[in-house]
């Protein structure tokens, strides 16, 4: 078995919604997307299945050329972001995934930061009854009032 992917932490979450994979870096306060071809890759790493059996599938779904260097470079991606982690031990749900479905395009994982401080906002602690939720807390000792 080659090399398999997990959640770099419990940080990241992700959930695959209408063939787009939502990814959140709850510490980090970025979220990711990626569509189509890319999803199904996501989704993938998710159950397990390694990263040489992804590249035959992909290649088997959409034939015509090695699609190789394009999925490596999508997983390469998320774990540069910091979103998944190689590993060399069997997950327990290692199950087959099925590739297919629409026209391939070159996975790509989209990063976006805008929404950061919101992201980041901790609702049980960073609350303030005047103002409600979401309201960053200034920190002890702060001249600064809301």
């Amino acid at each position: 078995m080659g090399t398999q992917y997990r959640l770099s932490s419990e940080a990241v979450v992700s959930e695959v919604i209408d063939g787009e994979a939502i990814i959140m870096d709850m510490a980090a306060g970025i979220y990711h997307s990626a569509d189509g071809v890319a999803a199904q890759i996501w989704e993938a790493t998710q159950s397990g299945t390694d990263r040489d059996t992804i590249v035959h599938g992909i290649n088997l779904a959409y034939p015509g050329s090695d699609h190789a260097s394009e999925v490596g470079a999508f997983l390469d991606m998320a774990v540069a972001a910091g979103l998944l982690v190689e590993t060399e031990t069997a997950l327990a749900n290692g199950t087959a995934y099925v590739f297919g479905g629409g026209v391939y395009s070159p996975p790509l994982l989209h990063s976006h930061g805008d929404m950061q401080d919101l992201i980041m906002l901790d609702p049980i602690h960073d609350v303030s009854e005047k103002h409600g939720w979401p309201v960053r807390m200034e920190p002890a000792g702060s001249t600064t009032t809301r």
